[in-house]
């Protein structure tokens, strides 16, 4: 073990002590005032449950706002370790940033303005949610929580929800990746089959709440994937080759107005709740409150 890594521990060390004394007096003052979730984020940080439960997607990132590349390095350093199948670790990802982002952004709108709508690699969605007649019962409700999203997300932005103009307006904001200064492309095995999803929807979950306990925001994009191939154009096929197919694109950055994520989220939409989408066969007696 070398000097500078001694060092580095003996920081740590002195750094935890710093946090320490902070949270005692951040404690003393509070007398159990305020919850203990503010001190936490201010002293702490938050905690896991609450970096879960804080997440929320980006729509306005700060383009002016640069991210060290170092966040984006700590961020996928943590998210490695996220379980997969047999510790297959199938994932890939392209980071982009600076020149580059800008070409790959303006190339997408382009192709978007001159009704290229491009194909994803994969399907996002069962068919049977587009199919008509009555639907199996977890379908339904996956078509009506979609449905919801839909009108609240246009409400938000003020905008009618059946209007199809305005809709493709907001849309077109996904390859300006909302503004944000690093953009993230999520590549799978061209052979992945669906146990890999499940792998890779685990990382993605990773990236997004790292990037969030950092106080960054994050959007993912499937909108990117339908425009794969504008991206293997841009980017050349060594950072892009056949053999990976693109999940999504991940946006990152601050959020435009300058809030925290952490304590002062943008849009969040409704969530079903734990009772809507769980089954509790549980002992006789025991208690689930």
């Amino acid at each position: 073990m070398g000097s500078g890594h001694g060092k580095t521990e003996v920081e740590k060390e002195e750094a935890m002590k710093w946090f320490e004394n902070k949270w005692d007096e951040a404690d003393k003052e509070s007398k159990g005032v305020l919850p203990l979730s503010t001190w936490e984020v201010a002293v702490r940080g938050p905690r896991l449950v609450d970096i879960i439960e804080t997440r929320h997607c980006c729509h306005s990132f700060d383009p002016k706002r640069a991210v060290p590349l170092c966040l984006i390095r700590r961020i996928l350093t943590a998210a490695r370790n996220v379980q997969s199948t047999n510790n297959t670790q199938p994932w890939s990802v392209v980071v982009v940033q600076g020149k580059q982002r800008t070409a790959l952004s303006d190339a997408m709108l382009v192709a978007y303005d001159s009704g290229d709508l491009g194909k994803a690699q994969y399907a996002n969605r069962p068919p049977e949610m587009k199919k008509a007649g009555e639907p199996a019962p977890v379908i339904a409700r996956m078509k009506d929580v979609m449905s919801s999203y839909s009108k609240t997300f246009y409400g938000h932005l003020g905008i009618d929800h059946k209007d199809a103009a305005a809709k493709k307006r907001v849309y077109r904001a996904n390859y300006t990746f909302w503004g944000a200064p690093v953009h993230m492309i999520l590549c799978a095995p061209a052979e992945a089959v669906a146990g890999t999803y499940m792998d890779m929807g685990a990382y993605l979950t990773a990236i997004l709440l790292g990037a969030h306990s950092l106080g960054l925001g994050g959007k993912p994009q499937f909108s990117v994937a339908k425009l794969h191939h504008i991206c293997r154009k841009v980017l050349g096929k060594k950072a892009l080759p056949d053999k990976l197919q693109v999940l999504c694109g991940i946006s990152i950055g601050y959020p435009a107005d300058g809030s925290d994520p952490r304590t002062h989220p943008g849009f969040f939409p409704t969530r079903l709740s734990v009772d809507e989408t769980t089954t509790w066969v549980v002992d006789e007696g025991a208690t689930t409150a």
